[in-house]
């Protein structure tokens, strides 16, 4: 289990970027006469790195179940029966 802050970065980190990465898009240039891209590109970045953390520690979780369940001969490829605990 991830500590709690970690879980909590994780659960709330990749619906969390989807604010700040078009916002930063879209306050780029709302200026009509701008010439280049304003302050407000930093968002993208802020936006795109709290995605990347919350993927990579997803997946690091979830491959880390995968190779439990190996462990414990439950992944190993043959199909077996339900046994509905009978």
């Amino acid at each position: 289990m991830l500590p709690g802050p970690i879980t909590w970065l994780v659960r709330v980190g990749v619906p969390l970027a989807a604010i700040p990465i078009p916002l930063g898009f879209f306050l780029s240039v709302t200026s009509p006469t701008a010439g280049g891209a304003g302050g407000a590109v930093v968002l993208i970045y802020v936006g795109a790195v709290v995605l990347a953390v919350s993927v990579v520690t997803l997946g690091g979780r979830v491959a880390e179940g995968g190779r439990k369940l190996m462990g414990e001969g439950l992944l190993d490829g043959r199909v077996r029966e339900p046994s509905f605990g009978l």
